[in-house]
Order: structure tokens, then sequence, then C-alpha cells
């Protein structure tokens, strides 16, 4: 009950002032809820990564709801779990599911490049091995660069990219909870602008290198084509020389986020990167590219055995 102080300022709003009625309530409480919500996501916003848990329930007249929460880092690096929403559903399906978890992502802003944890019960829909919730999920690993394998490159390249967050929070809790040596080492190699920088520069560059390996990895390989791809493979990897790719461009934008966990950048960073780095590797993959396929020129009269191509 409002005390008599708080009854004589309600007064003075008007005589039907009382807020007692159950659709003003139900406003004031939606109003708060708006409040409290966008402060959470504003906060899951800003944080580096976030995980979302998920379970299904049902309601007093039985329908499908799906309950959200969220954890993330705050402002002071500190791991906060929230309830996020209730959600209705029309069934409990796995696709149902997962176009709702999308929706509520897409409808609240939060970017699919900062989601890297998943949590629910033990339902088969959430985590069944064929049709669960998780299969649905893009999962990330750490791939191991094999020397021969230009693809093994790029998808190890990919991963870290999209994971360094997360790497150097695991490498420094290694390093400070066991002692580890290696994570020591290893986090403060990773935490440098130039290795963010390389990382973005091999994901820019090793797409090329990529797609003309599959060329010759492909079972009735063409040779008459092999002389314009490796010439355009050189012209892309030239192009970029002057003209970065889509992650060197956004390079300022990656190490921002960078700098929660550590990562500094130092005076005429980007500058000495370009030139100590950057230039030299476009140029020497370029001349590695034009020593390995010297003469792919020749190719080209193995089309007088392309009979398919005959007058």
């Amino acid at each position: 009950m409002p005390t008599a102080e708080e009854e004589e300022s309600l007064k003075e709003l008007g005589d039907n002032a009382f807020y007692q009625s159950e659709t003003a309530l139900q406003e004031m409480l939606e109003n708060l809820a708006e409040v409290t919500s966008s402060e959470i996501y504003e906060a899951m916003q800003s944080s580096p990564f976030f995980s979302i848990l998920c379970d299904e329930t049902t309601d007093v007249s039985v329908l499908s709801q799906l309950i959200f929460y969220g954890r993330f880092l705050d402002n002071q690096g500190q791991v906060q779990t929230k309830f996020l929403a209730i959600k209705d559903i029309p069934n409990g399906t796995a696709e149902t599911v997962t176009n709702n978890i999308n929706m509520f992502m897409d409808d609240n802003k939060l970017e699919r490049s900062k989601f890297v944890g998943f949590g629910s019960d033990g339902a088969s829909v959430m985590v069944g091995s064929q049709t669960g919730r998780v299969t649905k999920d893009p999962i990330l690993k750490v791939a191991q660069a094999k020397d021969v394998r230009w693809l093994s490159h790029q998808k190890a390249v990919d991963t870290v990219r999209q994971c360094l967050p997360s790497l150097l929070i695991s490498l420094e809790r290694e390093a400070a909870e066991r002692g580890d040596p290696k994570a020591v080492g290893l986090a403060s190699f990773m935490k440098t602008y130039n290795f963010a920088a390389t990382v973005s520069m091999l994901s820019d560059v090793l797409p090329h290198l990529t797609r003309l390996s599959l060329l010759f990895q492909k079972t009735n390989v063409d040779f008459t084509v092999v002389d314009t791809v490796v010439h355009a493979t050189i012209a892309a990897v030239e192009h970029l020389r002057d003209h970065y790719g889509q992650h060197m461009t956004a390079l300022s934008a990656f190490v921002e986020k960078l700098r929660s966990e550590g990562v500094t950048v130092p005076l005429n960073a980007h500058q000495q990167f370009i030139e100590q780095v950057y230039n030299p590797y476009i140029t020497n993959v370029m001349t590695n590219l034009q020593d390995r396929f010297p003469d792919t020129g020749l190719l080209k009269n193995f089309s007088c055995f392309d009979f398919t191509s005959a007058d």
C-alpha cells in the first residue's frame, strides 16, 4: 500500500492516477521489462563473445515456449548470466527451435561471429546427434595446417580469425591456472598487432591459392585452362597489394574488438606491418607462383586432343 505522502503525490496527478488497474500495471511492467532488457542486450552486443542457453517449456495452456538466457562478459571482464526472454513457438521441433534462436539473435542485433556457445538440457531435440539443435550450428574447430594442402591452411586461418578472442582467453586461463609455459608463450605471441594483421592478410590471400590448388585435385583436370587460371590467380594476388581485401579493410575494427583481451597497437604498427610483412609477402607469393608454373602456356597445346571442341 502507498504511504500517505505517496497518495498525496498521486492525487496531484488526478483523481484516477492510482495505477491500480490491471491494464496500468501490465503497461508499467512491460515498460520496466523493456528498459531492463535493452540494458542486457547492449551489454551482450558490446561483449567480445556470448553464449545462449535455451530450454523448452509449456505454459498453463500447454503451448510450447522457448526460454532464453545469455552468458557474456561485462565491461569489467566478469561473466554474467542473465534471463533474456520467453518466446511462444508453434512446436518443439529442432527446425522450429533453430529458426527462433536465429530470429531472436537477429531481432536483438546479436552478431553470429560472437556466438561461441550453446547450452541446453539433454533432450534429443536440442542435442540429438542427427537432427538436434546443436547439429544446426556451425562448429568451429582449429584445424592443423598441412605443409602440402592449401585448403587446410585456409580453414585453419579462418577458424583462428573467428575464434581469436576465445583462444586468447583460453590460453591465458591455461597459463594462469596450470602455469603451462606453452600457453604463456602462445598468448604473448598472439596478443600482438602483427598476429591479428597476419591472420587478416592470410584470410584475403589464401582463398585465391586454395581455388588454384583445387583445380589440380580434380580427377579430370582440363590442362587447357591451367594457364588462364594461374595468371588470374597471380593477377588477383597482385591486386591485393594496392587494394586491400575484405579482412585487411576491416583490420582496424578487428583489432579494436581484441583490445579487451590485451592486444595493443604500437605507434606506426600498421605502416610497419605493410612495409615489412604485407608487401614482401604479396611479392613472394607472386614470384613463387611464376616460378612454379613457368611453362603453363605450353599446356594450351593439349587442346588439340579435345575432340569435343572440334568443328
